[in-house]
């Protein structure tokens, strides 16, 4: 496929963006390549999902990290026991800080293009762990349907809202008017057959462009406060730049990897709003580059704020 093709395309496949590449940076660009690159924060993968697949709700618990209830013997506190075993199970945790569950009233059918994302406690890290043990390339990700220990997540590119996939359960199949638990209701389920796993036009672009910035010898961007202690205000801006960076990475998971936040992606979704217009340039001399760094020195200078 020429690149003209390539470039016209909203969306690519893994090998196809690893043409792409290849074919700007003249020089060999693998699938694989590209897994790694997003599993250190580098962009977003997608999904294409090609037909329509039962999903539930995930929301952040708020009160995940309150004390736990202290569970007796007795017959009340077993049967919590159980219930507590069962929410671990479909549990997602991206983070040490952060834990989110499913609202089983808010199931729906999703299909078409959901952003994938890299948590690390989601059954999307075992597909990309096959994926760069093997070389599928094109192929479609040959995931037999089966019950997980993880769930499966996409993530709605624009609200940022995560879903997980599932299927009925067969003893919801069996007999649609049980009174069952609705955690009973679904199981845990793969991806659908012929599923393609992808990166966007602009998550791409946006990542060549990166490539093609010069390193900022800006010291004001890279040196931590220490050399300048009697400067209240710029030690007073990375403290709020730093925890503006914390805040954000731990309400939406898009913007953090494991439990540090992304600056990367911080640092595009701060120049897309700094962009122009008119003339999609920056103004006072800000890149994606630029912006990250000054990000992660903020970050470095406010250890204490991640606690």
């Amino acid at each position: 496929m020429s690149q003209k093709l390539l470039k016209r395309k909203n969306w690519l496949t893994l090998e196809d963006s690893a043409r792409c590449l290849s074919i700007t940076l003249s020089e060999e660009v693998s699938p694989g390549d590209l897994i790694q690159l997003a599993l250190e924060g580098h962009f977003n993968l997608s999904v294409m999902l090609p037909r329509e697949t039962l999903a539930v709700k995930y929301e952040l618990n708020e009160s995940a990290h309150d004390p736990a209830p202290t569970l007796d013997n007795t017959p009340d506190g077993l049967l919590a026991r159980l219930d507590l075993f069962s929410r671990s199970s479909w549990a997602l945790i991206p983070s040490t800080r952060t834990l989110y569950e499913p609202n089983f009233d808010m199931t729906t059918h999703i299909a078409g293009l959901w952003g994938f994302p890299c948590f690390e406690s989601s059954g999307n890290m075992d597909i990309l762990g096959q994926r760069l043990s093997q070389t599928l390339s094109s192929r479609p990700i040959n995931d037999s349907p089966s019950d997980r220990l993880h769930p499966i997540v996409v993530q709605h590119s624009d609200s940022q809202d995560i879903y997980a996939l599932v299927t009925l359960s067969d003893e919801f199949r069996v007999d649609f008017s049980a009174e069952l638990a609705p955690r009973s209701k679904y199981t845990l389920c793969s991806l659908p057959e012929n599923s393609f796993l992808g990166i966007k036009q602009d998550e791409l672009q946006h990542f060549i462009t990166s490539l093609n910035e010069p390193e900022s010898t800006d010291d004001k961007a890279l040196n931590p406060p220490d050399d300048r202690a009697n400067d209240k205000d710029i030690i007073r801006t990375q403290r709020a730049l730093a925890a503006l960076a914390i805040g954000l990475s731990k309400k939406q998971p898009a913007y953090r990897t494991g439990d540090k936040p992304n600056a990367l992606r911080l640092a595009k979704l701060a120049t897309d709003h700094l962009r122009d217009s008119e003339s999609d340039r920056t103004p006072f001399g800000f890149s994606e580059t630029l912006m990250r760094e000054t990000i992660s020195a903020a970050l470095k200078a406010c250890p204490e704020l991640k606690d």
